[in-house]
């Protein structure tokens, strides 16, 4: 030998160089594959999380919108129209009107009466 490597001597050193980087690009692929798969995990319980909370929030504003119908239903049913106060206070104005003529005539009657 004369100081030059001979190809037996290079894949002494190549080989297990090649396993050695192997090893590690298997390794690094590994840890890589386990903390992708924890990101598809925590990434799907978060999905699962909004979608229960739009959920929620769908459900709570179909019971709000019943509400809302039954509190409408319940204005129309027993709450005053306008025209119904319009007529209420006619039949009060005429009242009072009625009230103070008779006592317009009571007073008329005293005064024409001989005391």
């Amino acid at each position: 030998m004369n100081g030059a490597m001979q190809w037996d001597d290079l894949m002494k050193v190549v080989i297990p160089m090649m396993v050695i980087a192997g090893g590690a690009v298997w390794w690094v692929w590994r840890i890589m594959a386990a903390e992708r798969a924890l990101w598809v995990a925590a990434v799907e319980a978060e999905r699962r999380e909004r979608i229960e909370a739009i959920t929620i929030e769908r459900e709570r504003r179909v019971a709000l919108g019943q509400e809302l119908a039954v509190f409408r239903e319940k204005i129309a049913r027993e709450m005053v129209t306008v025209t119904m106060l319009d007529s209420f206070e006619k039949r009060i104005v005429d009242s009072i009107n009625r009230l103070g003529d008779r006592m317009d005539r009571l007073i008329e009657g005293r005064a024409a009466a001989p005391s």
